[in-house]
């Protein structure tokens, strides 16, 4: 993989599809429980660390149910409204 500079995930000049294949391999690896072979930008790195930490599986969408909608106006009901009274309500 390329070296990244600050701000920068590629660098100008970067062979795109060798990015894109070393990039792979190393979300293979790290998504099968092995070492990073390659550096990663520490925003990739903490993003494969919560998925990893939240269980979710690379592999799959994990497709979640919708909520009934019942539970959606009760979570509504319950939550914080971003538009307080005293707004007026207009974008």
């Amino acid at each position: 993989m390329t070296p990244y500079s600050a701000g920068s995930a590629v660098v100008p000049g970067t062979d795109l599809g060798q990015h894109a294949r070393a990039l792979r391999r190393v979300h293979d690896a790290v998504m099968g429980g092995a070492s990073a072979p390659a550096p990663l930008r520490p925003l990739v790195s903490r993003s494969w660390t919560r998925v990893l930490g939240f269980g979710l599986d690379p592999t799959h969408a994990n497709a979640r149910q919708p909520l009934p909608w019942a539970e959606v106006e009760r979570r509504r009901h319950h939550s914080p409204s971003p538009w307080s009274s005293t707004r007026s309500g207009r974008c």
